[in-house]
């Protein structure tokens, strides 16, 4: 059965219609007091963690985050809480935001919208992101894993390297297939599970207000995604 599952990431920018009548999503400016309510991260280590280079800095300026800013912080806090290190997770929750919003923009009431606009120029702008969603989870082991611990697995060592040392799952049902598989060889003691979608729902819900905005007009800045450091880019 899991010999069936296809690991590799769809990270492949696809070929998309514009967006009907120009729009595009801007994603959703916060202050440090509302990124702290929201992810859980006091003030001051947030600050700590811009200092360290942890956080990135906005284009709009030290204390102006996006929600895309925000969604790497809820994930590194998360990775954080079942062992993995700060240094070692940037390329992991880049990626992993990716897919926090995926799931959040799809939600009622995620994208602030002008009260006439059409279905089609929302799932347009949508689409335009190129947000994945073809994982939920990331599964992470004591001891870790390696790479060649999934040479058995089609695909599952490239996506594993893409995220910089974590699987994505799927599902849970793969996963546990994949922990049962480790713990027969004695290569698995341990393992936690982070779900994205939930970090998406707790994003929107903590929020408080869409995490995206409906602008019209062609995008003038550069492409959030395209230009985030996922890949090492």
């Amino acid at each position: 059965m899991l010999d069936d599952i296809d690991f590799v990431s769809n990270l492949t920018p696809m070929t998309q219609a514009s967006a009907p009548d120009e729009y595009h999503l801007e994603f959703t400016k916060y202050g440090p007091s509302d990124v702290s309510r929201i992810t859980g991260v006091s003030s001051d280590l947030l600050r700590d963690w811009r200092r360290r280079g942890i956080i990135k800095s906005s284009d709009f300026g030290s204390s102006v985050y996006t929600s895309l800013t925000i969604a790497q912080i809820m994930l590194r806090r998360a990775l954080s809480d079942v062992g993995v290190p700060l240094t070692a997770s940037e390329k992991s929750a880049d990626l992993g935001a990716l897919y926090v919003l995926g799931f959040a923009v799809e939600a009622p009431k995620a994208i602030e919208e002008p009260a006439d606009i059409s279905s089609a120029s929302v799932r347009g702008a949508i689409n335009e992101l190129q947000l994945p969603s073809d994982f939920r989870y990331l599964l992470i082991t004591r001891p870790q894993i390696v790479a060649d611990d999934l040479s058995d697995l089609p695909n599952a060592a490239e996506s594993f390297e893409q995220f910089g040392g974590l699987l994505p799952l799927p599902t849970l049902e793969v996963g546990l297939g994949i922990i049962d598989r480790l713990q027969r060889d004695n290569r698995a003691e341990a393992w936690s599970v982070v779900d994205l979608r939930a970090l998406g729902d707790k994003l929107l819900w903590r929020s408080e207000r869409p995490i995206c905005r409906l602008c019209s007009g062609p995008r003038r800045a550069a492409h959030p995604v395209a230009t985030s450091k996922v890949g090492g880019g």
